[in-house]
């Protein structure tokens, strides 16, 4: 298989049930599924979810509260999230960057 289906957002976890009927659909057809989530909401996802998920990419904004604080208005750190996670999930962190900001 070549190629693959990601959903990124916003927070593609906001449309929780959409995000999962279409990675169901992609699994079906025999699609590659990756998720592309900042992490806050992956508490939400149980096993059967997970399980349609190949990859997650973890979005880091930033290392430090206040810079993360900054460019995002949100106030939480990576150890605030709850990444999607099932044995055997492949993860890798997606670091943000922007010209003229040094995130880390």
């Amino acid at each position: 298989m070549k190629g693959g289906l990601t959903i990124s957002g916003g927070e593609p976890l906001l449309q929780q049930r959409f995000v999962l009927n279409v990675f169901a659909a992609a699994r079906d057809m025999g699609v590659h599924t990756a998720l592309d989530s900042n992490g806050y909401l992956g508490g939400r996802l149980d096993d059967t979810d997970l399980a349609l998920i190949d990859l997650v990419l973890l979005d880091l904004k930033a290392m430090t509260l206040d810079l993360h604080k900054r460019l995002t208005g949100m106030n939480y750190l990576l150890e605030d999230t709850k990444p999607p996670s099932r044995e055997g999930l492949n993860q890798a962190i997606a670091r943000f960057r922007a010209a003229g900001l040094k995130a880390f």
